[in-house]
């Protein structure tokens, strides 16, 4: 795990969940790279560059002053899981959701702390002539910065 502190703030945050769930949920297509900051671009997209998990960069919503010098900022982050088949998308949360929830004392040994879900999102669309079932959840949670 990376040491958060104000100067990786954002990228080291990123990167914490980011090996969490890099770690514990497996691309049933067996990728090494099917885990994105964004949507990636796929030239002649097909059901084969499914599933892709999407970890969104962090954002900001707020700071409390504790003191002169220690400030907690509050923070979200939105994992969102897209594939071809709804019943593998219901597999891949689940994991995804294991993984965020086993992994609280680590968050807390980072400096992130009351990690919690604040609202789940799932639609269906359509994407180069495929259907797309996605699912995403919100996180927020506390930094304490010194």
């Amino acid at each position: 795990m990376v040491a958060v502190t104000k100067a990786n703030i954002y990228s080291g945050i990123w990167q914490n969940i980011f090996s969490v769930i890099h770690s514990s949920v497996t691309d049933p297509r067996g990728r090494t790279k099917w885990i994105y900051s964004s949507f990636p671009e796929i030239k002649n997209e097909s059901k084969e560059d499914y599933p892709i998990l999407i970890i969104e960069k962090v954002s900001t919503p707020g700071y409390t002053r504790l003191s002169d010098v220690v400030k907690e900022s509050l923070h979200s982050i939105t994992i969102g899981v897209y594939t071809t088949n709804s019943e593998q998308l219901d597999t891949l949360f689940d994991s995804v959701f294991s993984s965020m929830e086993s992994a609280q004392s680590t968050f807390d040994d980072c400096g992130l702390h009351d990690m919690n879900v604040t609202s789940t999102t799932d639609d269906l669309f359509e994407r180069s002539g495929m259907k797309v079932h996605y699912r995403e959840i919100t996180y927020r949670f506390a930094f304490g910065i010194s």
